[in-house]
């Protein structure tokens, strides 16, 4: 053949465009449907991610529903204290000016059921309570069920709290806005507003069969739970749920949430435009293929879309687990997960705070290797298998602080037995409340004080001039040393009769201080050379261990009272061959005296009632001496408190400031 040419396999156009049209078909298809099952896996994830925060709070506000209900139970206490000491009193026409500001009230009225007022403190008040007040439903349930409402009718008028005792009514205008206060620093309200900060949540509610209780700003309706089966489902039988959502026209991811013990359901809308974003970057990617390298660049693009928009959605889970990390971190009370074993998973700042250490230290150690003492109680739940225990414990820090905490304990579900302890400090609530029995009885002896301190002085003058008389002008026949050790002994009598009653006195006086620059250490060797003295009569050592301390604002007479009582009490619970100390330094805003004694101790159910006037368990005491320290001190800005064992003494510390509040 002439000029012939072989020709080699080719491959042809069609065949392959077709193959290029096949596997942009192929890959598209891939494409499009590993975005699907991807967006799916993300929306199961966001779906439990809801859910997990939505039950964690759930949690969060029934133990904040909890401390609710102590601040109210801690404040019904002290007005009823208030309506008893009124029913007690023979003269119920008056009422204690000084308790408008012990309650934080405006006005006060003691009434009767009928609303006669018996007495009040403001001089116009009529002879009957408002009519606004008696017309009330409040005022029927006080009169029928209730020993205490709270009265408001939210237009704007004053509020009132109403304590029953018998058939009479103590009426406190104001008193329940101190309440609402305090529980707005641990109530579910805060918790709802730190909620609303997350970008992505729509709207926060709380809602209960009666309607919304709680909710983040602009909800101002919402479906009721009756006409919802998903709502209505977990009231009854409790649990956690999501499911899409559209509320004012805006698709969200709604997550439920029974809150434990209650009858409310907590309802989270996050937002869905992370999701939504996804759904319109798959659409497109599928309807734009049309050639073979279009296809191909658009199957690129997708893919990058796909790792863009998933990193959008990690952002926004991250963001999630941010908030649920904040909330943990920002709670005021202590928080720990510990699990099975007793190992310490997570704490928050509050945690280390009240452990002394920081969290970094606590994770991943033995809580009973950080935390001796077990504050949280957490051995019973752990051993004994219990579900949830609820205390109020007393403990002591690595400082040595006594404190009161108010404890929570939940066993988690799941297979690993965590359990998560909620600790919180009401130590200064406590303090408050002691401080204000404290001052409370102290305005009620102060009135017996007086009187009785003139009808015994009277007598007691009469008695010291005829005692003089007779040892002056009398002078017997026979027996004279007997009869003026008689004399002498009632001389006695009379002096130690006098000083109770100087000290009823000074009790029912108010303190007119004269505060000066004062050497403590000084004051306290001048009055421990009269202890010394006394203590080698009762074959105790008696030592004073002072720092260069600094000059404070005080008054010598009323604290060398204190000194003096103190040192006494102490000598007193010494056996023979024991020791007292009088310890003096301080810190940087504080003096401190110490008064230690090796003595037998204080038994630790006395503790709560040694500054309460007539207590004591000393044989011939007044019970005056320790409220009278207590007075002085309080009087001076400062504190005093008590630590004792059984058979290993006491201490007494006082804390006086080094600089006048206000003073520079």
């Amino acid at each position: 053949m002439r000029g012939s040419k072989q020709k080699g396999p080719g491959v042809k156009p069609t065949v392959l465009v077709w193959s290029a049209v096949v596997l942009a078909l192929l890959l598209s298809t891939y494409t499009f449907i590993a975005l699907r099952q991807s967006r799916q896996a993300l929306t199961r994830s966001v779906n439990r991610s809801a859910e997990a925060l939505a039950e964690s709070l759930a949690h969060s506000f029934q133990k904040l529903s909890n401390a609710e209900g102590v601040i109210n139970q801690l404040y019904f206490q002290r007005w009823n204290e208030a309506a008893m000491q009124m029913s007690r009193r023979r003269d119920s026409t008056t009422l204690p000016i000084e308790w408008l500001h012990q309650h934080g009230a405006s006005r006060i009225d003691w009434c009767t059921m009928s609303g006669r007022i018996l007495a009040t403190t403001d001089p116009v008040a009529g002879s009957s309570i408002p009519d606004r007040l008696r017309t009330d439903e409040s005022w029927s349930l006080i009169g029928d069920v209730a020993r205490w409402v709270v009265f408001d009718r939210g237009d704007g008028g004053p509020s009132a709290a109403l304590v029953r005792t018998g058939d009479h009514v103590l009426v406190l205008w104001g008193a329940s806005d101190r309440l609402a206060e305090d529980q707005v620093d641990v109530g579910s309200g805060y918790l709802i507003r730190k909620i609303s900060e997350f970008p992505e949540l729509v709207y926060a509610v709380l809602q209960g069969p009666e309607g919304i209780v709680l909710a983040s700003l602009g909800v101002e309706e919402m479906n009721r739970i009756e006409d919802d089966s998903l709502l209505s489902y977990l009231l009854a039988e409790g649990g956690v749920a999501s499911r899409d959502w559209v509320y004012n026209d805006i698709r969200v991811v709604e997550a439920c949430a029974k809150i434990p013990l209650q009858q409310r359901v907590l309802r989270l809308g996050l937002s869905r435009g992370s999701l939504d974003r996804l759904d319109s970057t798959i659409t497109i990617q599928f309807l734009g293929l049309g050639g073979l390298l279009f296809i191909m660049g658009m199957g690129s693009l997708g893919i990058f879309w796909y790792r863009n928009r998933f990193t959008t959605m990690a952002r926004d889970l991250s963001a999630a687990e941010e908030l649920t990390e904040e909330l943990f971190r920002g709670i005021r009370s202590a928080v720990l997960v510990v699990d099975a074993r007793g190992v310490i998973r997570l704490a928050n700042p509050s945690a280390g705070h009240l452990l002394g250490q920081p969290v970094s230290a606590l994770e991943g150690r033995a809580y009973s290797d950080v935390a001796p003492g077990d504050p949280a109680r957490l051995k019973p739940l752990l051993e004994q298998g219990e579900s949830s225990l609820e205390h109020e414990v007393s403990w002591k820090d690595r400082e040595g602080r006594e404190l009161t905490l108010l404890v929570s304990v939940t066993r988690l579900s799941g297979d690993r037995g965590d359990a998560v302890a909620i600790l919180h400090d009401v130590t200064d609530l406590r303090s408050l409340t002691r401080s204000a029995e404290q001052k409370e009885r102290l305005a009620a002896m102060g009135d017996l004080a007086a009187g009785v301190a003139h009808e015994i002085r009277n007598p007691l003058n009469a008695i010291s001039i005829a005692s003089q008389r007779l040892r002056s002008e009398f002078k017997p026949q026979k027996n004279a040393p007997e009869y003026d050790e008689l004399l002498g002994h009632v001389r006695r009598e009379i002096d130690r009769v006098n000083e109770t009653v100087q000290q009823f006195l000074s009790l029912a006086r108010g303190l007119n201080l004269d505060r000066r620059p004062l050497d403590l250490v000084e004051l306290v060797n001048t009055v421990a050379a009269g202890l010394k003295i006394e203590g080698r009569a009762a074959d105790v050592e008696v030592s004073v261990q002072s720092d260069n301390v600094p000059p404070i604002p005080g008054d010598a007479e009323s604290l060398t009272k204190v000194i003096l009582n103190l040192g006494q009490n102490a000598l007193h619970a010494t056996n023979p061959g024991g020791h007292v100390v009088l310890r003096i330094h301080h810190d940087s805003d504080h003096v401190l005296l110490e008064v230690e004694d090796s003595g037998t101790g204080i038994a630790t159910e006395d503790i709560p009632h040694l500054f309460r006037p007539y207590f004591t368990k000393k044989k011939g005491g007044s019970g005056i001496g320790l409220a009278l320290v207590h007075r002085i001190v309080t009087a001076h800005g400062g504190s005093v408190v008590v630590h004792s064992e059984p058979g290993k003494g006491a201490t007494f510390t006082v804390r006086l400031p080094r600089h006048v509040e206000g003073s520079s």
